[in-house]
């Protein structure tokens, strides 16, 4: 009959709701996976069924051929374990993007279990519709049963409860079977059409789709990429049967470029082969952007493959925009096409950004948060994405090959810009302040990384958006510690910009000294700032902000390296600039005016410091307000400069008037840099005042803080770290005297029968708490010491003045011995009190008094007393002086 009855026939039997064609016979060509083709001939006539079943060993459908070189991969032991015939055998899914292999693995299971006769009956059944699958049970029903059928739909049904499982008397030889449906499109055309689980037979399904209707109930085994190892044995394999060879490097290198997909290796070799070229070539071709991946698929595919690499997704992609929310689906593969393959952020992908764009050019429709979400679960189903809702920040990941195929087939010179802009626009708006050192800043850099290059021929007003990306990341590696990869960022930017007075430029330059500086290389971050400081002048204005900003760097590296009355030029000129353009309450101005402070404290002029910073207060809280951290580091330094003028009272008396707040209610929340280097910068402070003992247990916060947040490496924990360790080796220092306080208050009487008890409280409970430090702290301290200062060597380099800092440090470690100076003998009275006692200020005093009064009777006689010479609130205050 004609081919056009055969379409009519198709056509009503789907209208009737049935899914087969109404026919006896039928002959199937197999597919493999990436084919998703089937060729059925069917004819009208109505055939006599056989007159007796098919002998067993049983096979409808062809296998496809072995690939060439085929590799046992570790999945290959997953399948025979959970498939295994005749034992527990269950439904297995072999899910994954086209090319990865999943009908050859289907294929080598099929052999292996026929090869060694643990099957009866095998039927292969490309399964890319309901039709197909109907016809070729239909098939295996009338030949295994050797009955006639009037309806398709009958005969499948009736080869399902064939397979089903029998009762012993009922089938005394039971039919071990196999069936496998490959490359399955939709859950919905196999419905109905799996055949039951049982011991004596097991049905394996090859898809792109991993829905969970078709998942659910089943082995589920993921088919991704070769591993490395695979890959290369693959490689090599493949090669040498051609009687070719090339290094292990080259090798490896071409596998990466490919990202182990088993159909890009494949079609690499044959072209290789076809063109006389070596991989080194291929990679070059691969790597030349203009060059197209169709123009990199051989003439003739090998092993049977029907798709090259370049248009092995399209089919998934068609229905992947099909399925809802409708016509979503390309677009956002185009914004995944220019980011990082090994990790998108979903608030990236689902940013309002990202919706603009998926909204269309013309924004004929809404799309939400939720809509740019579910679109992701569907790229997911089939396989085009990996989509990790476990992760943290629910990481995309899509091969490059199909982000290669996304740009070359979907995008126009005009729609590429379009998205390249949008992709941007929508990892810039994604990027929080505070992720740098961290695992989502890590990503956020690496999609910034992967766009700037994709980015490059974005031109005019929008070339600022693409460098804003790079700006960004390039802070991020500067605030992540990352100081070299920060410069290097940075200089891109002056290098696109030129010549030309941009203000990006010249923050690009700004960032470049900075970060010498924060590497040790002053000298050449004043060079720089000097160069390009009297453009920006002009260029700007000297009260705009930046140029402000630049001024307040040079003072600093100016004091730096001791240049005094330049800092002071500098500073001084900044803020008269400042307050006259900006007025005197201006946040600017009064971060120069602490700016000029500080240099006044560099140069020796601590109580021109002192009056500056006094000065600045009242209008600080005001504008910044009471608990800020700009408010509270201001007098935080009018302390310690008090202190390092020599009124150590008083500047221990003004630090203690500090309301310090909680460290979570500080404003921008406790893990914000610049709540960081408050902290720091208060824990010097309380430090220069005397107040050791606290200083190292704020140091000590701090430094967990700082790890958490920025890493161990990070220049500014390191720099916690040595002031930690300073203040520690301080802590044992301050022991031996703290130990003749104790004593010499133990051995004074108020009068002939009173001891007062009062001084010895107060020396005892500073002698605890030195002891609690270095005690605790003794073996640890100095194994810290070492493993800080190799990391900071390796990290800042040896020639970094923290280094130097840090080396300096080992060697006054080297001269004290931690555990003696903890053991200092404190006489007859022995302080020792119950972790109650270092808790609750009440039984602290309880349990001394109780044990002073039993030392002294033992030394000055039964009559003696204890006068009490404080109050409750003295000692809850003593307690809270060391907290």
């Amino acid at each position: 009959m004609s081919t056009a009855w055969w379409r009519r026939g198709s056509e009503r039997d789907r209208e009737q709701g049935h899914g087969g064609l109404r026919a006896e016979r039928g002959s199937i060509v197999a597919g493999g996976d990436i084919a998703n083709a089937v060729a059925l001939q069917v004819e009208q006539m109505v055939v006599q069924a056989p007159q007796q079943p098919a002998a067993w060993p049983y096979q409808l459908g062809s296998i496809p051929q072995r690939a060439g070189s085929f590799q046992t991969r570790s999945e290959v032991a997953q399948l025979r374990q959970a498939a295994a015939i005749g034992e527990r055998a269950e439904c297995v899914l072999l899910s994954g993007f086209g090319g990865a292999g999943k009908t050859q693995l289907a294929a080598d299971y099929a052999r292996t279990v026929q090869k060694s006769g643990a099957v009866d009956v095998l039927v292969w059944v490309p399964a890319s519709s309901r039709t197909s699958v109907v016809t070729s049970y239909a098939q295996a029903a009338t030949e295994l049963l050797a009955r006639k059928w009037d309806d398709t739909e009958q005969a499948a049904t009736a080869f399902l409860a064939w397979l089903e499982p029998k009762a012993e008397a009922e089938q005394p030889t039971p039919c071990r079977w196999l069936i496998v449906l490959d490359s399955v499109e939709d859950p919905a055309e196999v419905e109905g059409l799996v055949p039951a689980n049982s011991r004596w037979g097991t049905t394996l399904i090859t898809s792109r789709r991993r829905d969970a209707a078709l998942v659910h109930g089943r082995t589920h085994i993921p088919v991704g990429t070769y591993r490395e190892d695979e890959s290369l044995s693959y490689l090599a394999a493949a090669l040498e049967f051609h009687g070719r060879s090339e290094n292990q490097g080259e090798l490896t290198a071409l596998a990466r470029d490919l990202g182990h997909l088993p159909l890009a290796l494949s079609q690499a070799v044959a072209y290789i082969i076809d063109d006389g070229i070596d991989c080194a070539d291929y990679r070059r071709l691969l790597a030349d952007r203009a060059t197209r991946l169709e123009e990199l698929a051989p003439d003739h595919l090998p092993d049977g493959q029907t798709v090259a690499v370049h248009a092995a997704w399209s089919l998934s992609m068609d229905r992947a925009d099909q399925l809802r929310p409708r016509g979503l689906a390309r677009p956002m593969l185009h914004l995944a096409s220019l980011l990082d393959p090994n990790g998108i952020p979903q608030d990236v992908l689902t940013s309002d950004e990202a919706c603009k764009y998926l909204s269309g050019p013309e924004e004929n429709r809404t799309v939400s948060y939720q809509d740019a979400q579910r679109v992701l679960r569907v790229l997911h189903r089939l396989c085009l994405i990996d989509h990790d809702r476990d992760e943290a920040h629910r990481s995309v990941r899509i091969h490059e090959l199909i982000q290669r195929a996304v740009r070359d087939g979907e995008f126009s010179p005009e729609t590429g810009l379009v998205a390249a802009v949008a992709a941007g626009a929508a990892l810039y708006s994604s990027w929080p302040d505070t992720a740098h050192a961290t695992a989502l800043g890590q990503s956020l850099r690496s999609n910034a990384a992967v766009f700037t290059c994709h980015a490059a021929r974005i031109k005019g007003a929008a070339a600022f958006l693409a460098y804003s990306v790079v700006f960004r990341a390039a802070h991020s590696h500067g605030q992540a510690g990352q100081l070299s990869e920060a410069i290097d960022g940075f200089q891109l930017i002056v290098k696109a910009f030129g010549s030309h007075d941009h203000e990006m430029g010249f923050a690009a330059r700004y960032h470049i000294a900075h970060y010498q500086g924060e590497a040790g290389n002053v000298a050449h971050a004043i060079d720089i700032l000097e160069e390009f400081l009297p453009r920006m002048r002009r260029a700007l204005g000297p009260e705009q902000e930046g140029v402000l900003a630049v001024e307040r760097e040079l003072a600093g590296w100016q004091a730096r390296v001791n240049n005094h009355a330049q800092a002071l030029e500098v500073s001084a000129r900044a803020l008269a600039s400042a307050e006259d353009a900006h007025g005197p309450d201006a946040p600017v101005t009064l971060r120069l005016q602490l700016n000029l402070a500080l240099r006044q404290a560099d140069s020796g002029d601590l109580s021109g410091a002192v009056a500056t910073l006094e000065d600045l207060a009242p209008r600080a809280i005001r504008v910044f307000g009471q608990g800020s951290q700009n408010a509270l580091m201001i007098h935080g330094y009018i302390a310690r400069f008090q202190a390092d003028a020599g009124d150590m009272k008083k500047g221990r008396r003004t630090y203690r008037d500090l309301a310090l707040p909680d460290e979570e209610d500080l404003l921008l929340g406790s893990d914000h840099p610049d709540v960081l280097h408050a902290r720091h910068e208060l824990a010097f402070s309380r430090g220069a005042t005397g107040d050791v003992i606290n200083a190292v247990r704020d140091y000590d916060r701090l430094l967990a803080d700082r790890t958490r947040v920025l890493g161990p490496d990070h220049p500014d924990t390191l720099l916690t770290q040595y002031n930690l360790l300073s203040y520690q080796l301080a802590a044992a220092k301050m022991l031996e005297p703290a130990a003749a306080r104790y004593l010499g208050s133990a051995k004074k009487r108020r009068w002939k029968k009173a001891l007062d008890v009062s001084a010895l409280l107060s020396n005892a409970h500073e002698l605890l708490c030195l002891q609690e430090i270095v005690n605790h702290d003794a073996k640890s301290i100095v194994a810290s010491l070492n493993d800080v200062v190799e990391r900071a060597d390796t990290v800042l380099g040896s020639d970094h003045p923290l280094v130097h800092k840090f080396r300096s440090l080992q060697q006054e470690y080297s001269s004290i011995d931690l555990d003696q100076a903890a053991a200092i003998p404190t006489g007859s009275f022995e302080v020792a009190f119950s972790d109650d006692a270092m808790k609750d200020p009440k039984i602290f005093v309880a349990e001394y008094e109780a044990r002073a009064l039993q030392e002294a009777k033992r030394i000055f006689g039964p009559d003696i007393r204890l006068v009490r010479g404080f109050s409750e609130k003295d000692v809850a205050d003593l307690f809270s002086e060391y907290e």
